[in-house]
């Protein structure tokens, strides 16, 4: 019988091996009645044999099922490539095996029982909107050049675009969706058309003028490529569109208008990106036990919060 409920994310071998640990140290701490849910971690095949033993013996230990799927590297520099195409592969596996699946970056933290993020009936995907703006259109302007080329290719239905708000500063624009968590029903294989639309379309000519102009290009094409992919198959009433307490960037708690008072309150937030200099383990709200757990899971593993991207 599937499990009601099933978290997947993608990792590579090296320093961000540590997100993996605490990731999975969470879900298992901290979720509640999916606290024993089902874990798929994903792995590109040409990373497997350089994980740290210990890394897989404890991923094995916390029952979480280390995959490696096959990745191809794109020609040029596109970032997220590995996790976009991950994804695919993980909803495949996880077919059969979960009803809902939570497809989230390894540097995800889960403070919470998901219970809100479950699907409801007539309900595809759970996402949140961009945090801010970047290579996003505003609501009120004409479609540019970048978007309508993303259009173009994935065949969206002008009635299918609906607008968001951007998570940080409630910036209303087109649908433009943050890649870092989905929440999917396997069987619907929403994630395996992101990786058939991004190896098809992530090699096209025409980005290289976009990717000239503008570096953010580069970074969020797998997202655009995202959008254009869900938006050709699912209408606004498909979209479950999560609140503030999932998929929270902690980077930006100082900033956010409408953060909670303690990080204790969200179901889930990203550590990515947090601070290099480690300040926030001072100015960021969390009450005990969580305060102590959190520090000490950065004491034990210290992961580099300023590794570059990787591809």
């Amino acid at each position: 019988m599937a499990a009601r409920m099933g978290f997947a994310f993608s990792f590579r071998a090296g320093d961000r091996e540590k997100y993996a640990l605490i990731f999975c140290r969470s879900v298992r701490m901290y979720a509640g009645r999916q606290k024993s849910a089902p874990i798929f971690a994903l792995v590109p095949g040409c990373d497997y044999d350089k994980l740290d033993p210990k890394t897989v013996a404890e991923l094995n230990s916390l029952d979480a099922e280390v995959i490696s799927f096959g990745f191809t590297p794109p020609s040029q520099e596109i970032h997220y490539a590995f996790k976009t195409q991950a994804a695919g592969a993980a909803e495949m596996f996880a077919l059969d095996k979960v009803e809902q699946l939570i497809y989230c970056d390894a540097e995800s933290l889960f403070l919470n029982d998901p219970g809100l993020m479950s699907l409801p009936r007539g309900k595809k995907l759970g996402v949140r909107p961009v945090d801010v703006k970047n290579i996003g259109l505003l609501w009120s302007e004409p479609v540019d050049e970048f978007w309508a080329h993303i259009y173009r290719l994935h065949e969206v239905p002008e009635e299918n675009i609906f607008p968001v708000y951007t998570t940080v500063d409630y910036t209303k624009l087109r649908a433009y969706f943050n890649a870092c968590l989905l929440t999917v029903r396997p069987e619907d294989g929403l994630l395996q058309k992101w990786t058939s639309s991004f190896l098809r379309f992530s090699e096209d000519p025409v980005w290289n003028g976009f990717f000239n102009r503008d570096f953010n290009y580069r970074v969020f094409l797998h997202q655009a490529i995202l959008t254009g992919t869900l938006l050709a198959v699912l209408t606004e009433e498909e979209f479950e569109i999560y609140s503030i307490h999932v998929n929270f960037p902690l980077h930006f708690y100082a900033r956010h208008p409408r953060k909670p008072e303690w990080i204790d309150d969200l179901v889930t937030c990203r550590l990515d990106l947090v601070d290099a200099g480690n300040s926030w383990k001072t100015w960021l709200p969390m009450r005990e036990p969580l305060r102590s757990w959190l520090l000490s899971q950065y004491d034990e593993l210290a992961p580099d919060t300023t590794e570059p991207i990787q591809l």
